[in-house]
C-alpha cells in the first residue's frame, strides 16, 4: 500500500473518455512523472510533463480534491497530512494524460464527481446572488439518507445551549448509547456530531458530555469535507 512508503513514483500516461468512460491508451509511453514524498506528518507533490503545459493539474484522492495552475513542465502542490494515498489520481485535462496507482474505474468515478462538484458550485453561485453565501455541505449531502434514518429510530433530545442551533437524536447500537447531532450555522448545516457512552471513564479524551446521567465522548466532523473539528472558544476549528 502507498501510504507504507515515504517516497513514491508514478507515471503520467494517456487516457481518453469514450462514451462517458475512461480508456487508457499506450500505456507503455510515459509522458512524465509524478513524485510523492512525505516530509513530517505532510506529504508533497512535484511532477514534469512531457509537453508543456498552461492550465490546471487536479489532485484526487478518496475524499481528496486540490487543484493547481502550471506554466510550463513543472509543477509542485502541497497535499497535507490527511490525504489517502492508496487511490490516487494526477489529472492533467487540457494534455489528457493521468499518473495515478487506481484502475480506469476509479479515474473515471473521480473524473465524474469533479463534473457533479462543478455542476453544484455553479448552482450555489445563482443561489447566493438572490440569498447570499451559501455554505458547501457535500460531506453532509452524501450522508444525509443515513442520518434521517438514525433521527427516525432515535429519540430526539436537546442539546442546543451547549454548540448552538441544531437538531439531536439518542439512539442505541449493540448496547452502547450514541447521541448524534447535525449543528446548523443559520439555516445550513455547518457541523455533524456523534457521542458515544463511555463505560470506562479513565479512557476519556478530547470533547465530553452529560446526558440523562451518561458520559458521552464527543467527535465532530465537518458538513463541508467530513474532516474531523474541534470546539475552541467558541469557534469551530
Amino acid at each position: 500500500m502507498y501510504v507504507e512508503y515515504q517516497s513514491f513514483f508514478i507515471v503520467f500516461k494517456k487516457y481518453k473518455e469514450e462514451k462517458h468512460k475512461v480508456v487508457f491508451v499506450d500505456k507503455y509511453i510515459a509522458q512524465g512523472f509524478a513524485h510523492i514524498k512525505k516530509v513530517g506528518d505532510n506529504y508533497s507533490l512535484t511532477g514534469e510533463l512531457l509537453q508543456s503545459e498552461q492550465g490546471k493539474i487536479e489532485v484526487f484522492a478518496d475524499n481528496f480534491y486540490k487543484k493547481s495552475i502550471i506554466n510550463g513542465k513543472n509543477f509542485s502542490i502541497t497535499l497535507g497530512s490527511s490525504i489517502n494515498l492508496k487511490n490516487i489520481a494526477i489529472v492533467c485535462r487540457a494534455n489528457e494524460i493521468v499518473a495515478t496507482n487506481a484502475d480506469e474505474m476509479v479515474v473515471e468515478k473521480y473524473l465524474k464527481k469533479y463534473q457533479n462538484i462543478t455542476q453544484k458550485n455553479k448552482n450555489d453561485n445563482v443561489y447566493s446572488k438572490i440569498f447570499g453565501d451559501v455554505p458547501i455541505t457535500y460531506f453532509f449531502d452524501y450522508i444525509k439518507p443515513k442520518l434521517a434514518k438514525l433521527f427516525l429510530l432515535g429519540t430526539k433530545i436537546d442539546f442546543n445551549n451547549l454548540w448552538g442551533e441544531g437538531e439531536w437524536t439518542q439512539i442505541e447500537f449493540s448496547g452502547t448509547k450514541k447521541i448524534i447531532g447535525v449543528i446548523f450555522d443559520g439555516n445550513f448545516p455547518s457541523v455533524i456530531a456523534i457521542g458515544t457512552e463511555i463505560a470506562d471513564k479513565s479512557k476519556i479524551s478530547g470533547h465530553t458530555c452529560q446526558f440523562a446521567n451518561s458520559l458521552f465522548e464527543m467527535i465532530f466532523l465537518s458538513a463541508n469535507n467530513g474532516n474531523f473539528l474541534e470546539f475552541c472558544d467558541g469557534i469551530w476549528r
